[in-house]
């Protein structure tokens, strides 16, 4: 009869109907098949709750990954800024720049504390979800692939290893996937209190700030301390009890353990209410640092063009340089004002970057009585060069360049262009090589003896156009075939004529081919084009009328565009011109001294009224920051005792449910015995583990989490808070910081460790699942989790 019902119970479930069993069935179903049908029911909705709450989850690593690189984009900048504030002269720069580091570090922290916020959220929905299945389980409890479940969630054994402080590998054992996802939640608890206190240590300036800050992590050791002591206590109190009241004791420790995480919601909502009035501060504070007013100064017409020049490369804040030149008014002959003067509407620390920006720029133009001096006799220097160049009547060293060019140029382009060597058919050289192979072609077809007096028509004819080519070649570019070193006069003489059929090639009888590329040779008026080229300065190419080939004049406006002083030059032009320039440069720096003093000193002023105003922000932000920072340590230490008390109680109720739940055929986990040795090595691992501290206040450890290193771990900090408030601080800090990195990197890797090993137990979760609610993708085929002391694939 068990047989037929447990049929009837499969086709149901995979949602089966015929009509052959229904004269064997009665019209009431079995109250066997009821409460299948309501097991079912029960894990579709668990199933249900499990999937939105691994959706959750997977919204708030987002959170965690969006956090995690905006720390790390923003590593480089706050260095910059950290190195900038260590190397201010004036306090003044110092507190501006701590108002922008502390604006990122409130930005991180609450990046940290909302995926903080979303994880705990989601995994305790999810430990929820997983503890509806559990209860599910109950109904189908005889199915291979619910007891396989079961073992999952509560006895498969997941390991571990990780380097702890000293380098040294640790194991940690975890059992269930109830226990992994708990140990998950924890671990990035943790992690974002480490990156919080790391980030308070790397960009926290204010020594009072900075006393705060290290008082209240004393407050969450000495919790943390707290902690492990009363779980220590609550180790030794269930080890020496009796098996018989491990299920009382489990119901206890679950109350308990209710009672921690109310504690904790009302610590936060305590905490919250105490800092309601710091918060308001806070918001008053930000809402005035981010309020724009006006920035406004005038620029004198006189200095109107090297001001827009000098403020071309500002680029802070974003689009600085372009605001800027919107106010700047260019009339036709290339005259810069700015009539209007310029208006800006900009926040306090928007004002101050520019302002210091525009003065950078400027301020070296104001000079003091020995550069002026030195200025004036480098002046004299230029304006003497330049009165070498450049003459009245046009007889200075760049003025006669510069004709000499313009002659060469139009000589050397009227016999180009006589000798259409632009066309590549009609060029003076093609014509004369065609001419040459029909005279050889019709020279060929004649008898030298019957027709001797048409050879020579044809002779004279050829040798008077040869005669016309090489007359105007010579002017080219002074082409004059030989014989060696002989000159030939093949259009006048006989013996050279044939001496001239001779020669090897085309380029030995009519010169080069130009159109074709090949360099003319250098002579005539090709070569007194490279030379005028030379001297001046300009390039050149064969065909004089490419433009591409920079043939044209350059003026000396086109060149002054990308001027800027001290300009040198390598060329006669760049020489001339840079002489010029930098006698006009001196000489408006020198006639403006007045201007450029004004200008300087009233954006001094606004500068300084500006600077006042941050400065008073920055001891606003540091008040707001101590206040806080002493806020949060009354809760610190409570938070972290009871934070430590539940991780432990946690703990026991895992093992107390690994030894007493064996409602499955599978059995029990864990024996009691087997428990009890588990609670002496935890006992050994809180009392037991060594730590010290070395004269640089480090902390070195034997084994972590221990109460001996958790008292190092306080005594490291009471020395840094004793530098603090004596002054002899650094080293302390910097190697506490290191401490921390070293953590985080540490608390990191066990993130991945554990997530690996949670991801590829939800595989089998799913499988499972698929089997149980009759979902399978059609295989029969029970997973297998890993067996105990099996690698797992974190490992």
């Amino acid at each position: 009869m068990r047989k037929w019902t447990y049929l009837v119970a499969v086709l149901l479930m995979a949602g089966t109907s015929t009509s052959l069993l229904t004269s064997c069935i009665d019209n009431d179903e079995p109250a066997g098949i009821t409460d299948l049908r309501g097991a079912k029911a029960e894990l579709l909705r668990a199933k249900a709750a499990v999937e939105q709450a691994e959706a959750a989850i997977k919204t708030a690593q987002v959170k965690w990954y969006e956090a995690e690189a905006e720390i790390k984009n923003q590593e480089a900048e706050q260095e910059k800024l950290k190195t900038s504030w260590l190397e201010a002269k004036y306090q003044a720069q110092k507190d501006s720049l701590e108002i922008e580091t502390q604006k990122y570090v409130e930005r991180q922290k609450k990046l940290l504390i909302e995926a903080q916020q979303a994880t705990a959220e989601a995994n305790a929905e999810y430990q929820k979800a997983l503890a509806e299945i559990e209860a599910a389980l109950v109904g189908v409890e005889e199915s291979a692939y619910a007891q396989k479940l079961y073992e999952l969630l509560n006895n498969t054994e997941y390991k571990y290893t990780y380097k702890d402080a000293n380098d040294v590998d640790q194991e940690i054992v975890i059992y269930g996937l109830l226990g992994l996802a708990g140990a998950l939640s924890d671990a990035q608890d943790e992690l974002a209190d480490l990156m919080n206190v790391k980030l308070v240590m790397d960009y926290t300036f204010d020594v009072d700030a900075k006393i705060a800050a290290v008082e209240g992590q004393i407050a969450t050791e000495e919790g943390n301390l707290e902690g492990l002591k009363e779980t220590l206590e609550d180790y030794k109190t269930i080890k020496g009890t009796s098996f018989e009241d491990w299920k009382a004791s489990y119901e206890a420790y679950e109350k308990e353990s209710e009672d921690l995480n109310n504690q904790l919601n009302d610590i936060k909502l305590k905490e919250a209410e105490a800092l309601r009035a710091t918060t308001a501060k806070q918001d008053s504070l930000d809402k005035a640092n981010n309020a724009k007013s006006e920035l406004k100064f005038t620029v004198s017409d006189k200095i109107a063009e090297v001001f827009a020049n000098a403020v071309q490369s500002l680029s802070s804040p974003t689009g600085i340089s372009t605001e800027l030149a919107a106010f700047a008014i260019t009339d036709a002959e290339g005259n810069v004002t700015y009539p209007n003067g310029i208006v800006l509407q900009k926040t306090k620390e928007d004002k101050g970057t520019i302002l210091d920006g525009i003065l950078s720029q400027i301020e070296g133009n104001v000079l003091d009585a020995s550069d002026i001096t030195s200025n004036k006799q480098l002046q004299a220097q230029y304006a003497a060069q330049e009165a070498g160049y450049f003459t009245a009547d046009k007889k200075g060293t760049y003025d006669v360049a510069l004709q000499a060019w313009k002659d060469a140029k139009a000589a050397y382009a009227k016999v180009y262009t006589d000798g259409k060597y632009y066309d590549a058919d009609l060029n003076a050289y093609d014509v004369i090589v065609e001419a040459y192979r029909d005279y050889q072609s019709a020279v060929a077809q004649l008898d030298p003896t019957d027709d001797a007096d048409e050879i020579d028509d044809l002779t004279e004819a050829f040798r008077k156009e040869l005669g016309e080519y090489l007359t105007a070649r010579k002017v080219f570019d002074g082409f004059v075939p030989k014989n060696g070193a002989t000159e030939l006069s093949p259009a006048t003489k006989d013996a050279d004529f044939t001496t001239w059929q001779g020669l090897s090639d085309d380029a030995a009888r009519f010169g080069t081919d130009v159109q074709s590329g090949t360099t003319p040779t250098n002579g005539g008026a090709y070569k007194a084009y490279v030379d005028a080229c030379d001297a001046i300065g300009y390039t050149y190419d064969a065909n004089p009328a490419d433009e591409n080939a920079t043939q044209v004049e350059i003026s000396y406006e086109e060149w002054e565009e990308n001027a800027s002083y001290p300009e040198e030059g390598t060329n006669l032009y760049e020489k001339a011109f840079a002489a010029k320039y930098n006698n006009a440069y001196l000489t408006n720096l020198l006639n403006n001294q007045p201007e450029w003093e004004a200008m300087v000193k009233s954006l001094e002023d606004l500068a300084t009224a500006n600077l006042k105003e941050v400065n008073e922000a920055t001891l606003c932000q540091n008040d707001i920051n101590t206040e806080k920072a002493k806020i949060q340590a009354q809760f610190y230490g409570e938070r972290a005792k009871v934070k430590q008390q539940l991780a432990g109680i946690n703990k026991i109720m895992g093992i107390i449910e690994q030894t007493i739940k064996d409602a499955l055929p599978s059995g029990t986990a864990t024996t009691y015995e087997d428990a009890v040795k588990i609670l002496d090595s935890w006992i050994i691992a809180l009392e037991q583990g060594s730590a010290s501290i070395t004269t640089s206040n480090t902390v070195t450890f034997t084994t972590d989490g221990s109460i001996p290193g958790q008292e190092a771990v306080i005594a490291s900090y009471k020395n840094l808070l004793e530098g603090l408030k004596s002054g002899d601080y650094k080293t302390s800090e910097e190697l506490l910081a290191k401490q921390k990195e070293d953590e985080i990197g540490r608390k990191q890797e066990e993130i991945k460790a554990l997530q690996a090993m949670l991801d590829s137990a939800n595989k089998i979760k799913d499988q499972l699942m698929a089997g149980l609610t009759g979902e399978s993708s059609g295989t029969t085929e029970v997973p297998e989790t890993p067996a105990e002391g099996e690698e797992t694939p974190a490992e």
